[in-house]
């Protein structure tokens, strides 16, 4: 689920927070320190978003994300909070998303088990479901990642199958993202935020979690099956989302909103947004997961509202696809004006595009909203692994971290060079959705665009 604020940090892509209710504004400050979990909170409203000032934006500096050592200048994580009306909410949404980054790194050995897949007891992770890539994508020679090889010795951690309750082994490089030195045998997967998320209530940091895998999982699938998603009418909007594609289009900024909805059924939302007269970024896409499709269309059109200026920079275009290891490469080479006809697809009057229907709201919270999510996975046969990953710091203030991973949905990776070309989920899912299903060979080419 993308947040009602995402995060563009430098190396990592934006992380998922569910909405804070109810919380003290000041409820998360003793975790803002030098030396702590969270660095300094700062506005970045005043420099953006003219003839907008209800629209509030933070930043926060996470420093090394190791207590007592301060992080190197080239190796900062930044996370960012933004909400339409108000301020302090941006701000707690920046620290809370800063303690996300926090707890998306594995600190000690506590819990961990070094051991080969065969040699663990108790439930382990279904290994023939963990995203693969294709044969030819292995076989490149600058490929980052290998097979998943169950013979070879690696880091594992318990989680919880939602479906059932019982403990189950995974690895520790699907669990926590910031899991430091890796095995050479652990790099079968790329060590990217989806699935984590903080909130004050467990039910709905899992939920939050889960959310988001949903959406990349999406993400992944309609940009690499081209799929023609149906485009949502501005009349089923709030007036928040509408007061935020009036102020695109008052700048000449085009807003098209797409459902994404998946088979799995959580409403998600595809925005992308063009700038005919940007020379250098004419292209950006973001993506909400919401409890209804006005919520994760507000969702996303904060992402686009918000990070345009972070990819509207300078930027030393990479040599080849190989070399692309920033989070934002692919969305800075697919804005590109060049690059605006391989986004047709989303926009061209294709014959095979249905019409948009709303579904109406998915629950009435995130705790029913993670059962229904959950009885859904378990009805496809599908894992739901939840990792608790709260730390004693933020414990202290009450808030809860989790990871959940599910292998059989398809990774969002913004290497273009690991696809996961061979995952099953990538054939499947466009068929369950009732679209046509695009064979490997005729799989979009193009980089990721969603940064």
């Amino acid at each position: 689920m993308a947040p009602v604020g995402g995060c563009h940090p430098d190396k990592e892509p934006r992380c998922s927070l569910p909405d804070l209710n109810d919380v003290n504004m000041k409820h998360l400050d003793p975790l803002l320190s030098r030396y702590g979990v969270v660095g300094d909170a700062f506005d970045l409203s005043p420099s953006r978003y003219r003839g907008l000032p209800e629209l509030s934006s933070y930043g926060v500096d996470l420093g090394s994300g190791f207590p007592g050592f301060e992080a190197r200048p080239d190796d900062r994580v930044v996370a960012g909070g933004h909400a339409l009306g108000d301020k302090d909410r941006a701000r707690l949404l920046a620290i809370a998303e800063g303690c996300e980054r926090y707890s998306g790194a594995q600190f000690g050995t506590e819990g961990v088990v070094t051991a080969a897949a065969h040699d663990l007891d108790g439930r382990v992770l279904d290994w023939s479901r963990i995203p693969r890539l294709s044969d030819a994508e292995y076989a490149h020679p600058r490929c980052p990642l290998v097979p998943f090889d169950p013979a070879a010795p690696i880091r594992w951690v318990r989680g919880v199958d939602l479906r059932d309750g019982n403990p189950t082994w995974l690895p520790l490089s699907m669990a926590a993202y910031r899991s430091g030195r890796r095995f050479p045998a652990e790099r079968f997967v790329a060590s990217i935020s989806t699935g984590c998320a903080v909130h004050t209530d467990p039910a709905s940091a899992v939920f939050g979690g889960l959310s988001e895998v949903v959406e990349r999982d999406m993400i992944a699938v309609l940009w690499l099956q081209k799929l023609p998603l149906p485009h949502i009418p501005l009349d089923v909007l709030d007036e928040r989302e509408r007061t935020l594609v009036e102020w695109a289009h008052d700048r000449f900024l085009n807003t098209v909103l797409l459902d994404a909805t998946s088979d799995i059924g959580v409403p998600t939302v595809y925005c992308m947004q063009t700038a005919p007269h940007d020379q250098t970024l004419r292209t950006m896409v973001g993506c909400g997961t919401g409890l209804t499709i006005q919520d994760a269309a507000y969702k996303a059109l904060l992402e686009v509202t918000c990070f345009r200026d972070s990819l509207h920079v300078e930027w030393e275009e990479p040599v080849s696809f190989a070399d692309y290891t920033d989070i934002s490469d692919g969305a800075k080479y697919m804005g590109k004006p060049e690059n605006a006809p391989h986004f047709a697809f989303l926009t061209d009057d294709h014959p095979d595009r249905p019409s948009f229907q709303d579904r109406g709201r998915y629950a009435a919270d995130a705790t029913e909203g993670l059962a229904r999510a959950v009885r859904r996975f378990a009805e496809l046969d599908m894992a739901v692994i939840a990792v608790d990953r709260t730390t004693t710091e933020l414990a202290s203030v009450g808030l809860h971290s989790a990871t959940v991973v599910i292998p059989d949905l398809q990774p969002m990776s913004p290497v273009p060079l690991a696809q996961y070309h061979a995952h099953p989920r990538l054939y499947s899912a466009p068929a369950a959705m009732g679209y046509r299903v695009l064979p490997v060979e005729e799989l979009n080419p193009c980089p990721q665009p969603f940064a």
